[in-house]
This record gives structure tokens, C-alpha cells and sequence, in this order.
């Protein structure tokens, strides 16, 4: 009998602490959602401001460094750019800036040398299945394009200086209240001589005692690119945006490598306006 009760007494002292109640643990959790402007179920890869800001960058190089993004590009900086995304052509992949679809109505395709990286705050690469908000879904994803919304008073300039004849100057100017009322105004002027040596074997490949490096000629750009942005507030929350673009490209067209054009010229021009609106829909 002692020893059943000795038994009976340990077991209670070991049940005893185990029994009690433990403290709630309370957990908070603070920032902001993934992906709040946009529909956050598809695959997305996001290229914020930081990422866009690097020297010499354009957006060609930004999206290449994307996973399941394929870029092509003609040479220069000046020249065709385009980005197809996870195997479909560039015609298939819809671009989207500030919620309007760019994609050339003839070709299917953007040119990406004639888009505002320097404008741009965030870009976002839809892999698979486009967001819900975008019209066109697309065979492989959608990119998206988000500009620099006006939030305050606010100035900008920059110059750069590049290889075979690259230059840049660029200025911003914003106004807004910081309550998502604004606008914003920047112009980019960008040329260069584009004469970069290569190898000219004068028609015989496998004969190299011809061989001769010459310059790239008529090889230059200039082009002048213009952006103005609006955004306001709604009557019950909701917000309009609205943007607009003129853009002129004179620039030399080279030809082949071994009959090069020197004279032939080729120009650009767009003119670009749209709009977008967000309206709460209370059901």
C-alpha cells in the first residue's frame, strides 16, 4: 500500500505543470501586400524603382533579366527591341502602361527601345496567365507597365554620357497634394553616333588575309521623347489617370555589314494618349 501511494503521488506531480494553461501568444504583422495594385493569384515577377534606376539602363536589359522573358534586339540602343514571354512572339504578349495596351494594331508587337524607363516605377511580368484586370490575356503572361504617379512637389534632372557618341539629358517635373491629386511633366533628348568597329571580311569568310576593322557609318540617332501625366480623385474613392506621349526618332539605317548604307535614313514618330479609371463598386 506505501508504495501504491508514493506511486499515485509522483504521477500527480508530473500531471500537475502539464495541465496548466499556457499564455495566448498574440501575433502582428505589419506592410503591405504583395502585390496590392494588381491581382495577386498568377505568377508575377516585380521590377521596382531601384531596379530601374541603374545607369545605361534600358528597358530591353531590365526585362531580360526576368525569368520566362525572351528579348530580341536589332543592335543599338535606338533599334527594334521586343519581349516575348514563356515561348509566344512578342505579338502574343500584351504590354500594358498605366493600364493601356500598347501592342501595335498592324504587328502585334512593342517596340521597347520607345518606352519611358525613366518614367516608369514599377514593372510587373505576368508569367502564365495575365491579371484580371488586363483585356487581353495573352498566350504566355502580360507585362505591365506602372508610371511615376505625381504625389508631391518634385524635380528631376540627369545627363549621361556613353560609348560611340551616347548621350542623354533628361528633366521631371511633379506637382501633387500627397491625397492622390497630381501631375507630372518630363522630357528626354538622347542621341548618338553609333560608329562601333567590327570585322569587315569583304565577302570571304575563310579567307582572312582581306580582313579589315572598319566603323560602323550611319549608324546615329537623335530622338526626342515628351510625357505628361494627370492622376485625380474621384467622387466616392475612385481615381483617373491619364497620360500622354509625342515621340520623334531620326536615325541612320546602316544596312549589311559589307554594303552598308551611309545616306538612308529612317524616322519615327508616335503620338500617344490614354486613360484609366478605377471606380469602387460597392454590391
Amino acid at each position: 500500500m506505501r508504495l501504491l501511494v508514493s506511486a499515485a503521488l509522483v504521477a500527480l506531480a508530473v500531471a500537475g505543470p502539464a495541465a496548466a494553461e499556457e499564455p495566448a501568444l498574440t501575433v502582428t504583422t505589419r506592410g503591405s501586400p504583395i502585390a496590392p495594385d494588381s491581382d495577386p493569384t498568377p505568377a508575377v515577377y516585380r521590377l521596382e524603382e531601384e531596379d530601374l534606376e541603374r545607369a545605361g539602363l534600358g528597358l530591353a536589359e531590365a526585362l531580360a533579366s526576368a525569368p520566362g522573358v525572351q528579348v530580341r534586339r536589332g543592335g543599338g540602343s535606338a533599334d527594334l527591341a521586343s519581349a516575348s514571354l514563356r515561348g509566344g512572339s512578342s505579338a502574343q504578349t500584351p504590354i500594358y502602361l498605366a493600364g493601356v495596351r500598347l501592342n501595335d494594331d498592324l504587328t502585334g508587337s512593342v517596340d521597347l527601345s520607345t518606352l519611358p524607363l525613366w518614367m516608369l516605377e514599377r514593372v510587373l511580368v505576368y508569367r502564365g496567365h495575365a491579371p484580371s484586370s488586363a483585356d487581353d490575356l495573352g498566350l504566355g503572361g502580360a507585362i505591365l507597365l506602372s508610371p511615376r504617379l505625381p504625389s508631391r512637389v518634385e524635380a528631376q534632372a540627369a545627363l549621361g554620357l556613353g560609348s560611340f557618341g551616347e548621350r542623354e539629358g533628361r528633366a521631371r517635373l511633379s506637382f501633387g497634394d500627397g491625397e492622390g491629386t497630381g501631375a507630372s511633366v518630363g522630357l528626354r533628348h538622347r542621341a548618338a553616333d553609333g560608329d562601333f568597329p567590327f570585322l569587315d571580311d569583304n565577302g570571304t569568310r575563310f579567307d582572312t588575309r582581306d580582313d579589315v576593322e572598319r566603323r560602323r557609318r550611319g549608324g546615329d540617332h537623335r530622338e526626342l521623347d515628351v510625357w505628361a501625366l494627370g492622376r485625380a480623385r474621384l467622387a466616392g474613392g475612385g481615381s483617373l489617370l491619364t497620360f500622354a506621349n509625342t515621340f520623334d526618332r531620326g536615325a541612320g539605317a546602316p544596312g549589311l555589314a559589307l554594303f552598308g548604307a551611309e545616306r538612308a535614313r529612317v524616322a519615327q514618330r508616335r503620338l500617344l494618349g490614354g486613360a484609366s479609371a478605377v471606380v469602387p463598386c460597392g454590391l
